[in-house]
């Protein structure tokens, strides 16, 4: 991959007759519209039943979506790929193109999917494209012609990414007192292929910390610069959550506020209750006392994700029963949150973690438990992705169709050690 741009200091764009970047854009007013199944049965070809249940679901969690895209100057390098799938049949295949196609590739899917679910969904440029908009909202499938002009624009100019993200997390603000009391969220996807010209983004992101929001950062590059840059300021999200939080309580129950956030990342969202008094400090930033008993405690947290080839590869070392196919990478990219994606690439799963995530991809309801019933749960398992029918999934690893599990790895990663939990054959 190319080194990240080091573009200089043009001055900021603003959005044609809309508010400059740094002025959170009016939100717009939400309706839950029905979704349009048809629609989305059509996006999400290929995708199997659990994570088309994932995707509707996902309505409830986020009140809407924000992607910011970067297209400056750098996407243009043609580093990128994305699948094909030839014309005479067979296969798709990796083919090289810009990182601006592989990107455009990805908002064409979401702006569809944006449409059949109905979900507002900003697509935000960080430049002004020669055609288009820069900011497009696809509220419905009148929406997508513009996303579409827009993508037809090529990158240029430099990388005004804290502007974007000050602009989104003013709009958040705005919205957090609403959000709070349904218990929602919105998702921000960060589509980047370097590091800001216009300050510290470290600065920019820290009040989503405080705000209730998912954010997924998806890299078009593999520059170790970038890659570290992005994986630290993950960590630092998660530092500032955390003391803020630990400002709402005493220093004595600080100790529990580590055990809470702790349970957070394990369940996803963490339940809390108390009386308005009972909060030493009084309403603050992170959690207004006097709206918090019994709502949602739901703040800034990240996940960073490399290209589907990439990420595939790093699956695949951890969970190779597992076909790490576009259709996963696609709801990541959209947000969907399940701890156990944090998992696949980090190490072996457990078998209790293995039929969940079995349970996520399939769908179906319960599956038996593999440390009960090893057999049961394989047949189930083959039963379900037979009862799936269509085309088996593209495994970016392979290159070649595979099931989304293999039931005979699954048996061997599966099979008890002298010590419990998963081998790696």
């Amino acid at each position: 991959m190319a080194a990240p741009e080091a573009d200089g200091g043009t001055a900021l764009p603003t959005y044609a007759s809309q508010p400059a970047p740094s002025a959170p854009p009016p939100p717009p007013a939400y309706s839950a519209t029905a979704p349009d199944l048809n629609a989305l049965r059509s996006a999400l070809d290929g995708f199997p039943p659990g994570l088309v249940d994932a995707m509707l679901e996902s309505r409830s969690t986020f009140r809407q979506h924000y992607f910011i895209i970067d297209n400056s100057g750098s996407m243009s390098a043609p580093d990128g790929s994305k699948l094909v799938t030839p014309l005479s049949g067979g296969a798709p295949r990796f083919v090289g193109c810009s990182r601006w196609e592989e990107v455009v590739d990805m908002i064409q899917f979401h702006a569809r999917v944006a449409a059949a679910l109905r979900t507002p969904t900003h697509f935000l440029l960080l430049n002004q494209p020669a055609v288009g908009r820069q900011a497009v909202v696809v509220r419905g499938p009148e929406d997508i012609a513009d996303i579409e002009q827009t993508c037809r624009s090529s990158p240029t100019s430099t990388t005004p990414l804290c502007a974007q993200v000050t602009a989104v997390a003013n709009a958040i603000a705005h919205d957090e007192p609403e959000l709070r009391a349904a218990g929602q969220q919105v998702c921000l996807t960060i589509v980047s292929d370097g590091l800001p010209t216009d300050g510290d983004l470290r600065h920019a992101m820290a009040p989503l910390a405080r705000l209730p929001v998912w954010i997924v950062v998806r890299l078009c590059t593999d520059d170790e610069s970038v890659v570290n840059f992005w994986s630290s300021l993950d960590a630092d999200l998660e530092c500032t959550r955390a003391c803020a939080l630990c400002a709402a309580f005493a220093p004595e129950q600080h100790a529990f506020v580590q055990v809470l956030l702790r349970l957070e990342s394990s369940v996803q969202v963490l339940h809390l209750s108390w009386d308005a008094d009972e909060c030493p400090t009084g309403p603050h930033s992170v959690l207004d006392a006097s709206r918090a008993r019994g709502a949602p405690l739901l703040a800034g947290d990240m996940d960073v994700l490399d290209d589907l080839e990439s990420e595939a590869r790093e699956v695949h070392e951890h969970t190779p029963w597992l076909c790490y196919g576009l259709p996963i990478h696609r709801v990541r990219e959209w947000g969907v949150r399940n701890k156990i994606f944090d998992l696949i690439d980090e190490r072996a799963l457990s078998p209790a973690e293995a039929r969940a995530l079995a349970m996520l991809l399939l769908g179906g309801g319960e599956l038996p438990h593999p440390e009960l019933e090893l057999k049961p749960f394989l047949e189930a398992v083959a039963a379900r992705q037979a009862e799936a029918g269509g085309t088996m999934p593209f495994n970016p690893v392979t290159k070649r169709h595979t099931p989304w599990i293999d039931v005979h790895s699954l048996r061997r990663s599966c099979a008890r050690s002298a010590g419990g939990g998963c081998i790696i054959a």
